[in-house]
């Protein structure tokens, strides 16, 4: 099993940084308890303000999580990094 640290690099003094950070983790909670990528704290989400995890990923399923984070990541206009451990 593999963990997902997904870290955020703030933009400009955006305010509402923090609310979109916490959407979208909202929308990765969602999405990886659906389709069985692992799991997610949503009290962790709550709290993040550069960086929350995914836990639990199975190695055949972590291309396809990636992926898929960075494609939301750039539709929402975060700019993230990833760290498997």
């Amino acid at each position: 099993m593999r963990t997902i640290v997904i870290h955020f690099e703030p933009q400009d003094e955006d305010i509402a940084f923090v609310h979109r950070l916490r959407n979208f983790g909202e929308d990765v909670w969602g999405q990886a308890r659906k389709a069985g990528w692992g799991t997610v704290s949503i009290d962790e989400i709550d709290r993040a303000t550069t960086q929350f995890s995914i836990r639990d990923v199975h190695a055949k399923k972590l291309r396809r999580l990636t992926t898929w984070i960075q494609r939301e990541a750039d539709l929402r206009h975060l700019r993230i990094i990833m760290e498997v451990l």
